[in-house]
């Protein structure tokens, strides 16, 4: 495009100074209706057309690799096309007007002698009933001159070129993207002095050879290109990459290379996909599963529902270790069960710690809609403990929070008789469902510290002020102070961070506040992330930021601590999100707190300006700015 444009412009004797492509075809189309361009010019911008869609076919060849076979074209006019030279402005003295006509011109018989002695063949016209014709330089070296005798002979046995495979669509420039790029040699560069194209001769040459090859454009082509200059010019501009992709797609539409579908012509055989059975109409193995590994978890539960009792049973292992979706293991599990008769036979159930082993991923949906089918005696604490793992176990779901107080009932835990190391490890998530007086009891400082890092800081709970103030105690008495904290500390306690009292957590250093775990800053409170300072905001990692809600911003948290918490947590999306929708909320608190706030003794002398009118005025400033 940039070259099609560089060229017209250079006919015309205009400089281009950027314009876009549809500025240049504006410039084209204005100066044809106005009648501005010569003869010369009109057959020159329109030769620029034409080389637009030989280069296009000539870069198409080369990307696409296509033979002459390919353009139903014979070697020696695939070769011409290809050795065409494009985009070579002649002088106005030298241009040859050459008649873009409907019809397939034989190679003349009549050949002239140049300056340097070498004969040069006319031009071949490319073109077909329905399209332009493409001119194209047929070049040959010491071609003798034929005789009157042989002028029908010579005349019929030439080649005839068409445009059946390449054709232009009348009168349409037609642009090729990429034109930026450097010609490739020996295609778009001037002429080998060896060789002189008919359209390039020199002045003696022309006129030794004025009776065959002179003719006039047709003004109806001329007419033509000027009315699709003027049809592109006047769409709205775009963006040039999509302007480019635009302009590609119209010359597809223009081209019968378009009946060549790259795509379809060259990718393998498809068809077979269409006489692959639905999966309503299979039933599945065992075999199937295993060897299709995690896959299978894309399953629903009507195949399960499908496959015979005996393949179920012999799958239970392989099925509950399956990363099932939260949203289908209900599903699944009741399948599972309909299936497995030794799940519902009474005589069977519980499930004791074999069965749990093998569920494993469905032990979760068994908790939530069977519990009373797990066997929670301490003698099946490794199914116990797997089951605790499951971080997705809703710390609000009653079934789920009495599996610990059916574990406490059936083993006799007591204050005399508190959770060892084991026990509180393997219960895991569910100690979530622990009352007050239970973290306290059952739970000892021992306990406690041992478990801590590796347990107690990856739950996901929700406690009550008492329980929080009992864990913050254990902490402290652990670690010591929290202004003594390190960042190493902080994260060693994970999700315990929560429990911290806001004068706690007031008094961790700034640098320490890496360590905090989104988890814990899940948990916060209003009250405790108030407590924060914008300097302790802006050091957390931006995992833990990402935590931050609007229920724990409203409803009003300063400005110095909103920006710590931009800062902190950078270009998280659903955090932006946050901030910008607070943002309207909180700039009348903003007012008030400038308002309110301790004024600072002026400095700097007469000339200082007193820090309440600093405050007018921003006030002032905010009114014309948000047009209150």
């Amino acid at each position: 495009q940039k070259m099609l444009g560089d060229s017209s412009f250079a006919v015309l004797g205009l400089e281009r100074e950027g314009k876009t492509q549809s500025q240049v075809l504006a410039v084209l189309a204005e100066y044809k209706e106005a009648g501005n361009m010569s003869e010369a010019q009109n057959v020159q911008v329109q030769m620029l057309a034409v080389d637009t869609q030989v280069r296009m076919i000539q870069e198409l060849v080369q990307v696409l690799n296509l033979s002459a076979d390919d353009l139903d074209l014979t070697e020696d006019e695939l070769g011409t096309i290809l050795a065409r030279h494009t985009f070579v402005l002649r002088p106005p003295g030298e241009v040859s007007s050459t008649t873009l006509t409907n019809r397939t011109l034989p190679f003349d018989d009549e050949t002239s002698e140049g300056t340097d002695g070498e004969s040069v063949a006319d031009e071949l016209l490319i073109n077909d009933a329905q399209t332009t014709s493409i001119p194209v330089s047929i070049e040959s070296k010491n071609a003798p001159e034929a005789s009157p005798s042989e002028d029908s002979d010579d005349n019929s046995n030439n080649a005839k070129l068409t445009t059946d495979a390449i054709p232009a669509s009348p009168g349409t420039i037609a642009p090729f993207p990429g034109t930026d790029a450097p010609p490739s040699p020996g295609r778009t560069g001037p002429p080998s002095p060896d060789t002189v194209s008919s359209d390039r001769s020199s002045s003696a040459s022309t006129s030794s050879t004025a009776s065959t090859t002179s003719s006039t454009v047709s003004s109806a082509a001329s007419s033509s290109t000027t009315t699709s200059a003027t049809s592109t010019s006047t769409s709205a501009p775009l963006n040039p990459l999509i302007e480019e992709e635009n302009d590609f797609s119209e010359l597809l539409k223009n081209t019968e290379l378009t009946d060549f579908i790259i795509f379809s012509a060259y990718e393998p055989e498809s068809a077979y996909f269409t006489t692959l059975p639905s999966m309503d109409s299979i039933t599945l193995s065992c075999d199937v599963f295993i060897a299709a590994g995690s896959s299978s978890s894309s399953i629903s539960s009507s195949d399960i529902a499908r496959m015979s009792s005996k393949e179920v049973l012999n799958c239970l292992s392989t099925l509950g270790h399956l990363p099932w979706p939260p949203s289908v293991t209900k599903s699944i599990w009741k399948a599972v069960k309909e299936k497995v008769d030794s799940l519902q036979d009474s005589t069977m159930l519980p499930i004791k710690r074999d069965e749990m082993l093998q569920l494993g991923t469905l032990l979760p949906a068994i908790a939530a809609y069977d519990s009373e089918l797990l066997d929670m005696g301490r003698k099946n604490i490794d199914g116990i403990s797997l089951l605790g793992r499951f971080r997705t176990l809703s710390s609000d779901d009653p079934a789920i929070l009495n599996l610990v107080q059916l574990f406490i009932t059936l083993n006799n835990v007591s204050p005399s008789n508190p959770f060892t190391s084991t026990e509180a490890a393997s219960l895991g998530q569910l100690l979530c469902g622990l009352r007050e007086d239970q973290w306290t009891d059952l739970i000892t400082p021992a306990v406690f510290s041992s478990i801590l890092t590796e347990h107690l800081a990856l739950l996901d709970c929700s406690v009550s002020a008492t329980t929080s103030a009992h864990l913050a105690t254990m902490l402290t008495t652990l670690y010591g102070a929290t202004a003594n904290w390190t960042s190493s500390d902080l994260l060693s306690t994970g999700w315990m961070a929560c429990t911290l009292s806001p004068v706690q957590l007031s008094q961790l250093t700034h640098h320490a506040m890496e360590g905090l775990t989104g988890q814990a800053v899940k948990h916060l409170s209003r009250q405790q992330l108030g407590s924060l300072s914008h300097h302790q905001l802006s050091n957390l990692s931006p995992h833990a930021a990402s935590f931050i809600s609007r229920e724990q911003l409203l409803p009003y948290t300063n400005m110095h601590r909103r920006r710590g918490i931009r800062a902190a947590g950078g270009e998280d999306e659903k955090l932006v999100d946050v901030m910008e929708d607070i943002e309207s909320e909180m700039q009348m608190g903003d007012m008030k707190d400038m308002m309110t706030s301790p004024e600072p003794e002026p400095t700097g002398g007469v000339g200082a300006i007193h820090p309440r009118c600093q405050v007018l005025v921003c006030f002032l400033v905010t009114l014309v700015t948000f047009g209150l």
